[in-house]
């Protein structure tokens, strides 16, 4: 059975050239929140971080809200610029589809944030030019707190056809921007165990899918690239919110994350199979297989990184949901999902913006995660001053002090030649007074391994 749903608006178009971006820095991006943001209850922003030397300047453009002109803002060189979402749009309660554009003079990093008062949540910003056309959903909600699953697809071009093919998920929603079908006016449709085609005629069309049940591995087939942002909520408010990679971005050798115990809820590791028999093996022991558009859920019990590989590309996250015993009141519950990158996908240097905080707050707690070879990276001061230290895996506690960059560099390796190449994956976990959030910190596309990585020592 197919449901044909048509939206015709004339609007602009957002061109596309050749792929020029080589890791998560750019100079394009989209940005998502999910649907019905009320500014009044959540604060919802954008970190922008210019990754160069030169003054940076930025557009920003909310194009769904009629006669909007795009906000113009100079943001120097290597300082993190707060953009509240309000400042894109004349906005003073709810927001229904809350979408940006961004274009910058000079590659940028993008941090997405959105605080409530009992949630906080972020995602790393991937530029435009890895917006892709084959994807597999990974939300995540939790069903015991009656949580609700959310994926979130934006258009990027006119005349885009988008195609959801639901065979192994339950029922799920989809909402949209108003559109006319015959005489009526519609913004809803079902998906039941179906396939679902829409003609979307927008650039930053918005598509939410909503479901009580997780539809991870709902497979998401379109003739012009879009981005694709996944998550949970629960009573409105935004638990978890991480950007999907298309599939061609699946890989098939990770390392999972380091955690603290003592700080972070126990994670669990979610394993997207897009193909049939894929084969996957932990530690080089344990091994299971999933078919297309399955998922697993491991649990892991320990603070040890596991080696994983597969026979066929996956999608890899962690996610962390459950109590924090670092919390004042431990009965708090958090949620998060973090894409793992792939060992192909380590970056060698990063700057990690930190948040901005209101006068009367206490300093903000943040950690970072990284999982690297034994060898030596060095972490720079606003200052400009930066101190050698040897790691292998493990998490580093640090303040997360008022505006200021954080960057990491890997200066040297003992296990191969070219030192520019060997890399380490890595996340921030940033406490607020109400809740927590992990984001990837950076993120590689295009690459050229020239040497083998070695197993973390721990």
């Amino acid at each position: 059975m197919f449901s044909i749903l048509s939206i015709h608006f004339e609007s602009f178009f957002i061109s596309f050239n050749a792929v020029s971006s080589l890791d998560h820095t750019g100079r394009r991006f989209i940005v998502a929140f999910f649907r019905n943001l009320d500014v009044r209850k959540f604060d919802a922003y954008v970190l922008i971080t210019p990754v160069t030397n030169v003054n940076t300047t930025a557009s920003i453009f909310y194009l769904p809200q009629e006669g909007q002109r795009p906000l113009f803002l100079p943001l120097g060189s290597k300082n993190v610029t707060k953009i509240p979402l309000q400042s894109a749009g004349s906005w003073t309660s709810n927001i229904p589809y809350p979408v940006l554009e961004i274009n910058v003079s000079h590659p940028v990093t993008v941090t997405a944030v959105v605080e409530g008062a009992t949630s906080f949540s972020s995602y790393l910003v991937y530029p435009l030019d890895v917006a892709g056309q084959e994807f597999r959903m990974v939300p995540f909600c939790n069903t015991s707190t009656k949580s609700l699953c959310v994926c979130d697809i934006v258009t990027t071009q006119t005349n885009t056809d988008i195609t959801l093919e639901n065979i192994n998920n339950g029922y799920i929603s989809i909402y949209t921007q108003k559109h006319a079908v015959g005489d009526d006016t519609v913004s809803y449709l079902s998906m039941p165990h179906r396939t679902a085609n829409i003609s979307w005629n927008l650039p930053l069309g918005f598509i939410s899918l909503e479901s009580n049940d997780d539809f991870s591995g709902l497979l998401l087939r379109t003739t012009h690239p879009v981005v694709v942002f996944c998550g949970g909520k629960k009573n409105d408010e935004a638990m978890t919110m991480e950007q999907i990679l298309p599939v061609i971005h699946f890989d098939k050798n990770f390392y999972s994350f380091p955690f603290d115990k003592t700080v972070m809820p126990f994670p669990s590791l979610r394993f997207i199979s897009h193909f049939n028999c894929t084969t996957v093996v932990i530690n080089s022991k344990e091994s299971w297989t999933l078919d297309a558009g399955q998922f697993r859920d491991e649990p892991v019990q320990s603070s040890e990184v596991w080696e994983i590989f597969s026979n066929k590309p996956i999608g890899l996250f962690q996610i962390f949901a459950g109590t924090s015993p670092s919390r004042e009141h431990q009965s708090h519950y958090e949620e998060d999902m973090v894409m793992v990158p792939s060992v192909a996908q380590y970056v060698s240097s990063v700057i990690i913006p930190r948040r901005t905080k209101t006068s009367n707050s206490e300093k903000f707690r943040m950690y970072i995660g990284l999982v690297s070879e034994v060898n030596m990276y060095s972490i720079e001061t606003p200052s400009g001053t930066s101190t050698p230290t040897t790691i292998n895996t493990e998490v580093i506690r640090e303040s997360d002090a008022d505006g200021e960059l954080l960057t990491i560099n890997q200066i040297s390796s003992k296990t191969c030649r070219n030192s520019e190449r060997k890399p380490f994956g890595a996340y921030t976990y940033r406490l607020s007074d109400a809740d927590a959030s992990f984001s990837n910190v950076g993120v590689k596309f295009v690459l050229n391994q020239v040497c083998v990585f070695v197993q973390p020592k721990m």
